[in-house]
């Protein structure tokens, strides 16, 4: 057997199994592309105005389905992105000298993100720092993002 075909054979086995709330059996599996066509539907049973983690684009690195009678009615993908933790000393210089160190920051942390393949990095702001948050959102390569973000940690649920 080809290893490509080893690799897609066990990638489709069961990683987790057990029943719903309402009494539905359902099986966890990795995605595999002869699953495309399934996930694209379950897209358009979603929402297709929300961002779409495309299972192929290799910043995703894993795409897990939640089946009921064969048919994905959930999945979860998880991205290669870097969460960037910025400080600045607010007694530095005036406001354009912090945002200048800033920038020069930003620059090459962009530089040293984009060479190990990650396309994002998302920082966090206190949204009470308007002012600050238009100023980076003018950064280049900069959007926004109003989405609520859910932390979840790995060590709460026993992970290490």
């Amino acid at each position: 057997m080809p290893e490509s075909e080893a690799r897609t054979q066990a990638q489709s086995q069961p990683l987790s199994e057990g029943t719903l709330g309402d009494g539905s059996d359902f099986v966890i599996r990795r995605y595999t592309p002869a699953d495309r066509e399934s996930v694209l539907r379950l897209r358009g049973r979603h929402d297709e105005s929300l961002w779409f983690a495309d299972p192929d684009d290799p910043i995703h690195f894993v795409t897990f389905l939640l089946e009921v009678d064969g048919k994905p009615v959930a999945s979860i993908t998880g991205r290669a992105t870097i969460e960037g933790f910025l400080m600045i000393d607010r007694s530095f210089g005036t406001p354009a000298a912090r945002l200048d160190a800033i920038h020069a920051l930003v620059d090459v942390g962009a530089a040293h993100a984009a060479s190990l393949g990650v396309r994002e990095i998302h920082m966090a702001t206190d949204p009470k720092w308007r002012g600050w948050v238009r100023k980076l959102l003018r950064l280049r390569g900069a959007f926004n993002d109003n989405r609520h973000h859910v932390i979840l940690s790995t060590v709460a649920r026993g992970g290490n």
